[in-house]
């Protein structure tokens, strides 16, 4: 049996911006966040991938996490962008 645990990309519903979309843990919905994504076993992960015709597609989580690259999501930030002598005072 294999350690390697692996991220499931799903295809069938394509990339939410620049994204991709990956299996949630549990098989409980999809995320944009590697963070937040599932992580399987092999025979698990090769099961997905044949219950969806190969469309989602198992990536390796250590393959996936050295190419990962962090974001800001923009809604979390302020419009029109905050000044850096505003965010010392405090603002969003």
């Amino acid at each position: 049996m294999s350690g390697q645990l692996y991220y499931i990309q799903c295809r069938r519903h394509g990339v939410v911006g620049n994204c991709v979309l990956w299996w949630g843990p549990d098989k409980g919905g999809y995320v944009c966040d590697l963070d937040k994504a599932g992580k399987y076993p092999k025979e698990e992960a090769d099961e997905i991938s044949r219950s969806t015709h190969g469309q989602d597609v198992p990536r390796a989580v250590a393959d996936m996490d050295a190419i990962s690259i962090r974001h800001v999501h923009a809604n979390t930030l302020s419009w029109p962008l905050a000044t850096p002598e505003q965010l010392e005072r405090g603002a969003p």
